[in-house]
């Protein structure tokens, strides 16, 4: 089964494809006109919803193309520190384009 990874992270992909290989399963980036495609990442408080955006935009992005009926794998991480009350949290990226990491 192939399954296209909506990822800009080659290694990402790459690390997907060394669990996911052995069981079968095919993965290749999701590019669309040999492009990643550009997702709006929401934020959010949960990273199931940031998760839910990109799957919802990616799965519109792939209607009526060679790859609507294909498998689709998204993720979103973020950093929670306990004694920040999980802060960053799925605000991690965010937090270091902002304020950097020191």
């Amino acid at each position: 089964m192939r399954i296209l990874f909506v990822t800009g992270n080659q290694n990402k992909v790459t690390e997907a494809h060394g669990i996911l290989s052995p069981l079968g399963f095919v993965i290749e980036q999701l590019l669309i006109g040999g492009q990643v495609p550009d997702l709006i990442e929401p934020q959010a408080e949960g990273i199931e919803e940031v998760a839910k955006s990109k799957l919802d935009q990616a799965v519109s992005l792939t209607m009526g193309t060679e790859f609507e009926n294909e498998a689709l794998l998204v993720e979103d991480s973020g950093l929670f520190i306990d004694s920040l009350s999980g802060f960053p949290g799925p605000y991690s990226s965010f937090v270091q384009e902002t304020i950097g990491l020191y």
